[in-house]
């Protein structure tokens, strides 16, 4: 596509050169691939603030700070509405502990990227303990976004919260046996 702009900003007796710049200045620069541990590390950073947004009831702001794919599957008004029941679990970020991270890097046909899945156990009583796992995706600026947020009513339970994921890839499966 750029070669054809080229030849018809020649045939018009326009340089190429500004176009070509200016088209390079506002793409975003695609960052190299993160090591596993600076993945899993940003990653954790990124989750722990969006699931604070999420503990200040922040549910507009949690959903605008999301990645396209997470906001192409759930409307906004939908997130709202649903994160509002589950806001007793987002105050307990003092409880919650990260017992799993998985990193992965993806080629095509599956939707290129980098993804970070991050399992938390939250106590919620000494006897219960619920598992939110989070999918983030790292944007083309470098920074990672939520795409998926699955909420457990215990460590290996049926989800309460769940929107299937919309990218290509998905977060493991969940080891059988006693929770880490």
């Amino acid at each position: 596509a750029c070669l054809a702009a080229e030849r018809s900003l020649r045939r018009a007796g326009v340089g190429a050169a500004p176009l070509l710049a200016a088209l390079a200045s506002t793409a975003p620069a695609q960052q190299p691939p993160l090591s596993a541990s600076a993945a899993t590390t940003a990653a954790d950073s990124a989750a722990t603030a969006w699931l604070a947004v999420l503990a200040a009831q922040g549910y507009v702001a949690s959903w605008e700070m999301a990645s396209p794919p997470f906001q192409k599957r759930i409307r906004r008004e939908d997130w709202s509405v649903n994160a509002d029941r589950y806001r007793e679990q987002f105050l307990r970020a003092g409880q919650r502990r990260l017992v799993e991270s998985y990193y992965r890097l993806a080629e095509p046909p599956q939707d290129p990227g980098e993804y970070v899945t991050l399992r938390y156990l939250t106590t919620v009583t000494p006897e219960r303990q619920v598992s939110e796992t989070l999918l983030l995706i790292r944007d083309p600026e470098g920074a990672f976004r939520v795409a998926d947020y699955v909420l457990g009513p215990n460590v290996e339970g049926e989800p309460l919260l769940y929107y299937p994921p919309s990218v290509g890839v998905r977060p493991p499966p969940r080891p059988t046996g006693p929770p880490v």
